[in-house]
């Protein structure tokens, strides 16, 4: 695999036989997992930050610094839709993601916005505003709620359906990712402080506080934490998926 540029993110199809690169080349990449062969190339007009499949590996939805969002299909490589705001459009797509059913996507901007769209006519379906960019966008497994991570020192739980603001998860830094347990019932929110673990109850009660924090942890020597350690930091990812709090040194229970 040669690339360009310098590469933003990489994943694996859901299936593994597929590698998807995103690069500052202006170019998101589909190559085979095992010879290493391009299979196709998707072109921007300006860097790709963000590429990922949709659960069931037929299409692709990246985000990139030209202010659009798109969709393609994997086996042709050709696009099927642009997402975006046209001449009203403001600010670089940092992230975009799939809802579990395929049939919608967010979309995280540095134009203090994320947005769901509908994936087949390209509508905007609902908005959700910070007051800094909005760095993450993720839906809970069911993908009636959205996770949204901002450089406002807020994470916020949203409802998609009416678009309404559900809670506020606050923090001193700005918020760098949000991701949610395969359970639903847990949020993992990053940020250059600290990174926390959110207990979460039923999402369509009326509860003032629908999440609640009960596990904090510093990075080592105060480093600043990265996206990718919510996946590869093993201690990270033991506490995010269990709710383990043994480990003093590093997680710090929340009365």
């Amino acid at each position: 695999m040669t690339l360009d540029g310098q590469v933003n993110s990489a994943v694996f199809s859901p299936d593994g036989s597929r590698a998807l690169t995103a690069s500052a080349d202006h170019t998101a990449r589909v190559w085979d997992a095992v010879t290493g062969r391009e299979l196709a190339r998707l072109q921007h007009e300006k860097a790709v930050r963000r590429a990922e499949f949709a659960r069931d590996g037929r299409r692709i939805v990246t985000a990139s610094d030209d202010q659009t969002a798109r969709i393609w299909d994997t086996a042709t490589g050709k696009e099927v839709i642009r997402l975006s705001r046209g001449e009203t459009a403001s600010g670089s797509v940092l992230q975009a993601q799939f809802s579990p059913d395929g049939n919608s996507v967010v979309t995280a901007s540095s134009d203090r916005s994320a947005t769901v769209w509908d994936v087949n006519t390209g509508r905007e379906l609902a908005r959700f505003n910070h007051e800094g960019a909005v760095l993450s966008a993720v839906f809970t497994p069911d993908g009636r709620h959205v996770i949204t991570a901002s450089a406002d020192h807020t994470a916020r739980i949203w409802d998609v359906a009416s678009g309404r603001e559900l809670q506020r998860l606050q923090r001193a830094n700005l918020m760098r990712q949000a991701a949610v347990a395969p359970d639903g019932r847990r949020i993992l929110t990053v940020a250059d402080d600290a990174g926390s673990l959110w207990n979460v109850s039923n999402l369509d009660a009326t509860a003032k506080d629908l999440a609640r924090e009960v596990c904090k942890w510093l990075p080592k020597e105060q480093r600043r934490f990265a996206i990718d350690e919510i996946e590869s930091d093993p201690l990270v990812r033991e506490v995010f998926l269990a709710g383990h709090r043994d480990d003093r040194n590093v997680c710090e229970g929340i009365s």
